[in-house]
């Protein structure tokens, strides 16, 4: 199912929402462009990354180690400058 808001505020309010609904069978993610899901998708899949999502429009990545990343395309996670 695909939801249009009519509002960016709600939009978000629901997505950063989706911590409350942990183990329901049900997705809630932004809307990403064709690169964006794609290196969500690359990302979750590397050892060193414990989850990873959107905010956004912004891949962010969890690493084992509890550091937060934010990923591009052209950036490093392992590289110190991408810590948040």
């Amino acid at each position: 199912m695909i939801c249009k808001f009519v509002s960016g505020e709600t939009k978000y309010a629901v997505i950063r929402s989706r911590k409350k609904h942990n183990g329901i069978a049900t997705v809630i993610r932004d809307d990403l462009t064709l690169n964006n899901a794609i290196l969500l998708d690359t990302v979750s899949r590397k050892e060193e990354v414990q989850s990873a999502w959107s905010d956004e429009g912004r891949v962010i990545a969890l690493l084992h180690k509890g550091r937060k990343v934010r990923v591009g395309i052209d950036i490093n996670i392992n590289r110190p400058s991408t810590v948040l």
